[in-house]
């Protein structure tokens, strides 16, 4: 083919091509296009790797779902159907049609993944499920694709998955429990095919879940892939298990400071202490000017020394009354609040965000501060100019929302 003519053909197809983003909306188009019809016909473009089998399902999926369907022919290409295909012909040795089916009993190797279990699971984790069901379900999906539920009978452990609910850390036994909204489930999967093991394990919200729950998973799967990243050659085992214990610790940590932080401003608040403070600033400054250097000077030092989150909780119910009294406008003091804590964050010796960037990339204080001084210059600027010129940071906004 000329190079034109391929040149052609590439931006014909980018031009039609629907590109996937993993989102629940990536086949819309396709789902509005097919309309009323009765009949979709899944080409060859979905065949191919375990991915591309994975998205016909999402899309089968969802035309159960959304659109009605009650049935699916499923064209198999793999040579066990060579067999069904010689005996519609006439041209095979076996007896029935049973005989000629008898190969599909079992899957195909090459299109088997451990974690196939946890996606055909998934629309069955909800309130008024018993982990037992989940078993069962799951130990005939395991068998009738030619594998092995690794755990069942293991060291006489009765079931064919783990279940472990809430507080049970790992390798729950299934049973009787039913699941209750707000629940969260780890489902447990270990297979044996063709002398091989595979061990995968998900964790699933059931309904709806508090925002804690939602933390501590979110919080887990990020320490297991910082983790994972540690998987190299050279290293060790246990800069497996280091990983994620710093990654949970310094989470941890920030927590508390949060939590506390949290607590203090609402002691602040509780005491008055911000209509106190606006009455000894206004008594002894009336020029919005200087309150308004007094409080750049109170937030750059809060920025050194607190986390970001943590200072704005604390600060913001004090600062925000007093701006408004003087006349700065909210946007214009959110926006100074903002830049201060940044600069206050990253300005040594002492900036929390300066540590952390430094544990992260591993240099010394005198290394970031050679390298981060103009930047800090800048940001000084940039903040006296916010300062000085309210309409910097005001025109655009104004512009916008009058």
């Amino acid at each position: 083919m000329q190079t034109g003519t391929v040149q052609i053909v590439k931006e014909l197809v980018r031009d039609a091509a629907h590109p996937l983003t993993g989102s629940g909306a990536d086949y819309d188009s396709l789902l509005e296009f097919v309309g009323d019809a009765r009949f979709v016909l899944l080409g060859e473009g979905t065949h191919g790797t375990h991915e591309f089998y994975r998205q016909r399902a999402q899309i089968t999926k969802r035309l159960i779902e959304e659109k009605g369907f009650t049935a699916v022919a499923v064209e198999a290409d793999w040579p066990d159907a060579y067999r069904v295909n010689r005996y519609v012909r006439a041209e095979s040795n076996d007896r029935d049609a049973a005989e000629a089916l008898s190969g599909f009993k079992r899957f195909p190797a090459w299109m088997w993944r451990n974690a196939d279990v946890l996606d055909f699971i998934e629309p069955y984790v909800k309130p008024g499920v018993t982990t037992d069901e989940l078993d069962r379900r799951c130990h005939d999906f395991i068998v009738e694709h030619g594998a092995i539920p690794a755990p069942l009978n293991y060291k006489g452990f009765p079931r064919s998955i783990c279940t472990s609910i809430n507080e049970v850390v790992c390798h729950g036994i299934p049973g009787p429990r039913v699941l209750r909204d707000g629940d969260i489930i780890n489902i447990d999967i270990t297979t044996i095919l063709e002398g091989y093991f595979g061990d995968t394990s998900e964790m699933f919200f059931v309904g709806e879940v508090s925002d804690a729950a939602k933390k501590l998973v979110d919080v887990t799967r990020r320490s297991m892939w910082l983790g994972i990243k540690e998987v190299t050659a050279g290293n060790r085992i246990g800069d497996i298990g280091a990983a994620i214990h710093e990654t949970v610790e310094a989470t941890a940590s920030l927590m508390l400071i949060v939590a506390f932080a949290t607590a203090f401003a609402f002691y602040l608040t509780w005491e008055g202490i911000p209509q106190e403070l606006l009455r000894l600033l206004l008594g002894r400054i009336g020029e919005p000017l200087l309150v308004l250097l007094i409080l750049n000077l109170v937030l750059l030092v809060a920025g050194m020394f607190l986390d970001t989150v943590s200072a704005m909780i604390i600060l913001v119910p004090i600062i925000h009354p007093i701006a408004v009294r003087v006349g700065i406008d909210p946007v214009h003091i959110g926006l100074i609040v903002v830049l201060n804590l940044t600069i206050g964050g990253v300005t040594p010796p002492v900036g929390l965000l300066m540590y952390l960037s430094n544990a992260i990339i591993g240099c010394t204080v005198g290394e970031f501060t050679r390298a981060a001084w103009p930047f800090l210059v800048a940001l000084l600027v940039v903040l006296m100019l916010v300062i000085l010129f309210p309409a910097l940071s005001l025109t655009i906004p104004n512009a916008l929302f009058g």
